[in-house]
């Protein structure tokens, strides 16, 4: 539901198998203004739509991440880009939210 109006329906599982990708892959930096740098960077080889910064980390949208994991360390190493954690999650109903409105929860909610 966003703004009192129903955008998709079903149980969380169906959810998430239709409307988030396979894996995501979060990215945490130890200065969060890294974030906007590592943006930059992502987006010469990646779509806009599949990176989404939140609260000074971000979000990687991806349907093989065992290929891009690699390739997103070594170009943010060499951007000079210090990464605090990398690691491959399980999509979250946020996720699913994020991609059908391009918005966060909080950002409705709040």
């Amino acid at each position: 539901m966003d703004s009192g109006k129903i955008i998709a329906e079903g149980k969380i599982e169906d959810l998430k198998r239709n409307y988030a990708p396979k894996s995501v892959i979060s990215i945490e930096f130890f200065n969060p203004n890294e974030q906007h740098r590592a943006r930059e960077e992502l987006g010469r080889y990646l779509e806009p739509k599949d990176i989404v910064a939140i609260n000074g980390s971000i979000r990687v949208y991806s349907e093989d991440p065992d290929t891009l994991l690699p390739q997103i360390s070594l170009n943010l190493f060499k951007a000079g880009v210090k990464i605090a954690s990398l690691r491959v999650v399980k999509p979250t109903l946020e996720d699913v939210f994020l991609r059908l409105t391009g918005r966060r929860i909080m950002e409705v909610e709040g």
